[in-house]
């Protein structure tokens, strides 16, 4: 069954709520995957043999999570992508330009699309600014947060995820300071 755009999905059913997936870095790590570093549960899709081998561990650990989801009733689920900003991508991973960042990006929306099947919805997430500096939790972003450019941290993100249409939602996860949360809803719609 194809699913209907959600925003047709929301109108079309007002008092319904869709059941969300959650804490998969945690998830990830209770089975396994050692997600302690800078990228956080980004870190099995680094590895090229998650890619090229369909029986490697972590392959097999990501998505019987999925799956263990979706049999606990999730309808609406998110990419493994929390903390995958380019810039903690390339700064921390073998991964240094933009054109390897949306490679990356690109496979892990299909990995997960491909988990989920086609009648779930899928977010596009986006972990906070504080999540490359290990402050997501605190939202003690130094003396003047309101400096931060977060449009250009969360650009390459965003414009992958904009472009990509197995992404039904984009969406920003764990935003602790007010001066980012401010940001981000002042792009009425996403500047180009």
């Amino acid at each position: 069954m194809a699913r209907l755009p959600l925003k047709q999905f929301l109108a079309d059913n007002p008092k319904k709520v869709l059941v969300l997936d959650g804490g998969q870095g945690t998830e990830l790590e209770n089975r396994g995957i050692k997600v302690a570093n800078p990228v956080w549960s980004t870190i099995p899709f680094i590895s090229e043999s998650f890619w090229s081998d369909e029986s490697s561990a972590d392959r097999k650990i990501v998505k019987e999570m999925f799956n263990d989801f979706l049999n606990a009733g999730a309808e609406i689920l998110m990419t493994t992508t929390y903390q995958t900003s380019y810039k903690s991508v390339s700064e921390n991973t073998p991964i240094r330009t933009l054109s390897e960042y949306n490679n990356l990006l690109n496979r892990i929306v299909d990995f997960s699309r491909n988990c989920i099947g086609e009648d779930k919805y899928l977010i596009g997430c986006i972990g906070p600014w504080g999540a490359h500096i290990c402050r997501e939790f605190t939202g003690d972003y130094g003396a003047e947060p309101e400096n931060i450019d977060f449009y250009q941290y969360f650009k390459p993100q965003l414009e992958n995820f904009n472009k990509n249409d197995k992404l039904d939602l984009i969406g920003f996860e764990t935003i602790p300071n007010i001066h980012e949360l401010k940001a981000i809803l002042s792009w009425d719609e996403y500047p180009v």
